[in-house]
């Protein structure tokens, strides 16, 4: 499930997340070198990675992106991965409250840039829910159903 486009995306920040751990890059970099040829033209890209510390960034993400572009890597397939974990944990943490959760859904999918394509419907936006119609818990439920459907294959089209 981890690719370079995976890690450009966390070392870049997720939303609503920290970026990826320099060391969880040295480790996927050390265990790329373990198999790489030497004549590989993206030896010195990786090799540097094994070595990345955070402060590095900007020579990290060129890396990255080198490598991403020599290996065919679809980045935004990587930050689709991201947003499946960041949704299954932000999921895993609602369900009590109705007003709460469904704010931070909105505000999820806005923070991810997706709010007019994702399972979240806004209250009044293509709808006539009034706020109290909306902030209820059938409506929340019903919201959480649509997001983990739409979490099973998402995470289907993934594989």
């Amino acid at each position: 499930m981890v690719d370079w486009g995976v890690i450009l995306s966390g070392i870049s920040g997720i939303p609503g997340g920290e970026a990826l751990d320099a060391q969880f890059v040295r480790r996927v970099a050390d265990a790329e070198l373990s198999q790489m040829d030497v004549a590989d033209p993206m030896l010195a890209e990786v090799s540097e990675l094994s070595l990345f510390n955070n402060e590095q960034m900007d020579q990290a993400r060129e890396n990255l992106s080198r490598l991403c572009e020599a290996r065919d890597v679809d980045v935004e397939r990587g930050k689709r991965k991201w947003r499946v974990v960041a949704l299954e944990e932000l999921l895993s943490q609602l369900g009590s409250d109705p007003v709460y959760d469904l704010i931070s859904l909105g505000e999820f999918w806005a923070d991810w840039g997706e709010a007019t394509n994702s399972p979240y419907v806004a209250q009044g936006v293509e709808n006539n829910l009034t706020p109290t119609e909306f902030y209820t818990e059938s409506n929340l439920a019903e919201t959480l159903s649509r997001h983990r459907e739409w979490l099973r294959k998402e995470e289907n089209n993934l594989l």
